[in-house]
């Protein structure tokens, strides 16, 4: 019905109508509401979700058979006798490191390769130079030493890298083989410490990855996208399994094929407008294989060369190609060698406990103390100190206040559904929740379970016994936090089994509300299955009412035409009768 046609009528019918259909339309009022409340309903359900799967997950942390199991025993690290007025290192711990004092020593620290030009009056000024040199590699990628495995691995070469990678570094790499339970032949490379090595992925040009790839039908030059090429043979039937050994603490090649490769340094060309900063630009723009990296920097109007990596084996290596830039710059003498070293490059050399390290970095040293990540500090050279690795309940406590903190939530709001509060007017208000006995039952039964001795591996047998219980508001607290800590420290198998046995318990209990088609889960589906219905029979009910109104507005539309003819008539007859009697 046009808007218009209801505005052609009187006021008087607009509103007769109005009356009428407002008063068929309180069965759609009252669908409305149902659906209203169905729609909080929801709102809650799906809010006691969120806690009880927050609760549940807390719960689980402290079953020993759960794969988020994380009720561990906990480090915690030190450091004390260090040589006084330094720091010497610094260390951070994970939950496997074994509780011990270790004591170190450092002799040197980890350095950087550095040199430097001779001193120029002017950064800023055109040097008049012009020639190429090389920097941080060969003057092309190569590879030798090559170690082929008959029929697997054939051979190795070079390609050019793959735009926005970067170069392999310069050493010996391995190939190993293997074959899965499926029968798929595999394959990975893995560098001269064993770690294996991210190359392009041999079935998406884009992807890269460390881990063991199929080999491809047919075998065939595997492009790894840094430099090195594979060639694999063509006859699955004659591939072998092949890997590396570990001989003490070096790396052998085993079984595996083997390839020196020799990665291309970056070809910097220098023209006569170039200033001394220019050149020093040109370099740290310059792309450069992993682990050989040069940043140039100008100090005192010399040109510093460092290697971005400290350690022997990664030392600056530069060479004029062309002219004699380097040369004329007081970089390179004329034998080639350079002129000006301001640190040479060295090993971080210390020991722990008496037993000799050499490592090529002085940070995040994770392979010196199982567990333990070391950091040399800058003025650790010629210095002592003692790394204490003890036990720590920190993050044993942290689990056990997570779950407390979930189990109070959801009983505070659980309370606050399920009960029926009296006002102040003598009236009365119901929670959302307050028909429903089973979150009632819920709620006592999740007390009960952390209140009830429980039977378990173990020689405790309830909560209180380490610490924990209700406080008077009915929140699970830690009670006696020295009775727990105590408890961590010399009974942790106890502890683990007395909370493993209550968790379990719990976690059974919330399993009856959580997870797919459980009560929750079914709760909701029924809710949006009834709202569905509600919103068709509302939609039903409007259209009954749209096309009631126009029925009504046609009917009053006419009656009110019939009055303005009858009107009209009487005024006719009037102005008749008017002129009749005035003759």
């Amino acid at each position: 019905m046009a808007t218009s046609s209801i505005n052609n009528l009187s006021s008087t019918y607009r509103s007769l109508i109005s009356n009428i259909l407002e008063s068929e339309k309180q069965p759609v009022y009252r669908l409305e509401q149902e659906k209203d409340t169905l729609t909080v309903r929801k709102a809650v359900y799906e809010d006691l979700k969120t806690k009880l799967d927050s609760l549940q997950s807390a719960t689980r942390k402290m079953i020993s058979s759960d794969v988020t199991f994380g009720f561990n025993p906990g480090r915690s690290v030190s450091i004390s006798n260090a040589t006084t007025g330094y720091t010497v290192a610094s260390a951070t711990v994970s939950n496997s490191a074994i509780t011990a004092s270790y004591n170190l020593a450092v002799t040197t620290l980890a350095k950087a390769h550095t040199v430097r030009s001779d001193a120029w009056a002017l950064t800023n000024q055109a040097l008049q130079l012009t020639g190429t040199f090389r920097i941080g590699g060969a003057a092309s990628r190569s590879v030798s030493g090559e170690v082929p495995t008959a029929g697997t691995v054939d051979s190795f070469g070079t390609a050019e890298i793959t735009s926005g990678k970067q170069e392999l570094k310069s050493g010996k790499y391995y190939v190993e083989t293997q074959q899965t339970a499926e029968g798929a032949w595999q394959f990975r490379v893995v560098d001269e410490k064993g770690a294996a090595v991210s190359i392009q992925s041999t079935t998406s040009a884009t992807s890269y990855t460390s881990g063991w790839q199929n080999i491809p039908a047919g075998g065939g030059a595997i492009d790894t996208g840094r430099g090195l090429v594979i060639n694999l043979g063509s006859d699955d039937q004659l591939y072998t399994a092949g890997s590396i050994s570990v001989n003490g603490s070096s790396v052998e090649r085993g079984s595996a094929a083997e390839v020196s490769y020799t990665a291309k340094g970056a070809s910097i060309s220098v023209e006569t407008t170039d200033t001394l900063q220019g050149i020093a630009d040109k370099i740290n723009s310059a792309s450069y294989a992993e682990g050989q990296e040069v940043t140039a920097t100008i100090i005192n109007k010399q040109l510093v060369l460092a290697s971005k990596n400290t350690g022997l084996g990664h030392e600056v290596t530069a060479v004029d190609t062309s002219g004699a830039v380097l040369q004329t710059l007081g970089l390179l003498k004329a034998d080639l060698s350079f002129k000006n070293v301001v640190q040479p490059a060295s090993d971080a050399v210390f020991t722990i406990n008496g037993l000799p390290v050499t490592r090529s970095t002085n940070t995040g040293l994770t392979d010196v103390i199982s567990g333990v990540t070391l950091n040399l500090a800058a003025d650790a050279e010629g210095k002592t100190a003692t790394l204490n690795v003890s036990s720590s309940n920190t993050d044993a406590t942290s689990v056990i206040k997570s779950f407390m903190s979930s189990f109070n939530a959801l009983q505070t709001y659980l309370k606050g559904k399920t009960e029926v509060t009296k006002n102040a007017d003598g009236s009365y208000t119901r929670g959302s929740l307050a028909g429903e006995y089973i979150f009632k039952s819920l709620r006592s039964d999740l007390y009960s379970l952390f209140l009830t001795s429980r039977t378990n591996t173990g020689m405790l047998r309830n909560l209180s016994e380490i610490g924990l219980g209700l406080d008077d508001s009915q929140n699970a607290v830690i009670k006696d936090a020295s009775k727990l800590e105590a408890a961590l420290t010399n009974d942790y198998d106890n502890v683990k089994a007395l909370l493993n046995s209550v968790m379990t318990a719990v976690d059974v209990k919330l399993g009856t509300f959580t997870g797919d088609n459980r009560y929750i889960d079914s709760s909701m589906t029924a809710i949006d299955s009834k709202t569905e219905l509600l919103t068709s029979r509302i939609n039903t009910y409007n259209q009954r009412l749209t096309r009631r109104e126009e029925a009504l507005v046609a009917q009053y539309a006419s009656l009110q035409a019939q009055m303005q003819m009858m009107e009209y008539t009487t005024q006719q007859l009037s102005l008749f009768t008017a002129q009749m009697f005035s003759y």
